[in-house]
């Protein structure tokens, strides 16, 4: 038998609809977002008040290397001039630090709630499984093993907010 040829197009279709590639184009999207946030509180926030403090920008930094003046008469730079402009290496690693501390904090509170999450779900399990090894025997479940009345959206928002809560009180605690 003759084997049927793949076209160019239904293997790139099967490639891109995949799961994880679509799911690596959403990361990718919404780190872009992320990006240009805390790019914004870098630029506006805190680099305004590192120039307060420093009386110049770091982005401006630099040392000319060919000896001649930076400034020309005018005011403006010098196109001779060879200039290391090392203080816009500063901003991005000044950028890359804020970015890796908002996605660790991002994380860290993640994994704290998917932990409480775990932790309310094993509290209600066996009462679960009672109701179910009941209702695979077709018994009706006595009033003592019933689960108690599920909790309220407000309990789990509150439990939410005290784990945070106990995170920020204690930076040295480590991630679950």
């Amino acid at each position: 038998m003759a084997k049927k040829k793949s076209s160019f197009f239904a293997d790139f279709k099967a490639f891109i609809t995949r799961g994880n590639i679509v799911d690596l184009a959403l990361a990718v999207v919404i780190g872009g977002a992320f990006s240009a946030i805390v790019n914004s509180l870098v630029s506006d926030i805190i680099m305004p008040l590192l120039t307060l403090a420093t009386g110049d920008g770091v982005q401006g930094l630099s040392v000319v290397l060919n000896g001649v003046d930076k400034y020309l008469a005018d005011g403006s730079i010098n196109p001779e001039a060879v200039l290391w402009k090392y203080g816009n290496f500063l901003q991005a690693i000044i950028n890359f630090l804020i970015i890796s501390l908002c996605i660790f904090t991002t994380l860290r509170i993640a994994m704290k709630i998917k932990s409480a999450s775990e932790k309310l779900a094993v509290k209600h399990a066996p009462q679960d499984e009672a109701e179910a090894v009941a209702a695979e025997a077709d018994a009706p479940v006595e009033p003592a093993q019933q689960a108690p009345a599920a909790e309220s959206q407000e309990d789990l928002l509150r439990q939410i907010r005290d784990l945070l809560a106990a995170q920020t009180s204690d930076p040295d605690a480590k991630a679950e």
